[in-house]
């Protein structure tokens, strides 16, 4: 679908503890996705992040919520410095604090220039994910449960960066 788009993919990185069809929710997978997410945000030229997650409705407001504390440190730097200790998510996972994640990000950065944060595209199928969806408004997330969606959402994202 990327390439039927005129997408490119810079990177894919697969997280996955499942029965056939179904994500089973576990520390390691809130773990996985948190570190998927920081190895993404690391690679300097990335402008848009797609994330595909298919589970059942209750293991979804989990996996979303994962994300959304992952994320919302980020928010929080912007507007102001965040301390060094560590936060633990509702899944139970510690989560770098942003000023350990900012100073990792920006020394594995070759230009001075500060860079833009990328852009996220989360297709989350399942659950009712609007407690998630409001605490990240003010950040670029965009949400769909329709793949096709969320391609053609992510090349116009990469294009108009």
């Amino acid at each position: 679908m990327l390439s039927q788009e005129k997408g490119k993919l810079a990177r894919c990185l697969v997280v996955a503890e499942e029965i056939p069809g179904n994500l089973l929710l576990t520390p390691s997978v809130t773990e996985q996705i948190g570190q998927a997410l920081e190895q993404l945000l690391e690679v300097p030229e990335t402008k848009v992040v797609l994330v595909n997650i298919l589970c059942s409705p209750g293991a979804a407001q989990a996996v979303a919520e994962a994300i959304a504390e992952y994320l919302k440190p980020q928010q929080e730097e912007t507007s102001a410095q965040g301390g060094e200790e560590r936060q633990l998510s509702p899944t139970g996972t510690a989560l770098r604090s942003p000023k350990e994640r900012s100073s990792r990000s920006r020394s594995s950065r070759s230009s001075s220039s500060p860079k833009a944060e990328p852009q996220f595209v989360i297709r989350l199928v399942g659950g009712e994910l609007d407690s998630v969806k409001e605490r990240l408004v003010t950040m670029p997330v965009h949400w769909t449960d329709n793949l096709e969606e969320a391609v053609t959402q992510t090349v116009s994202l990469a294009w108009t960066k």
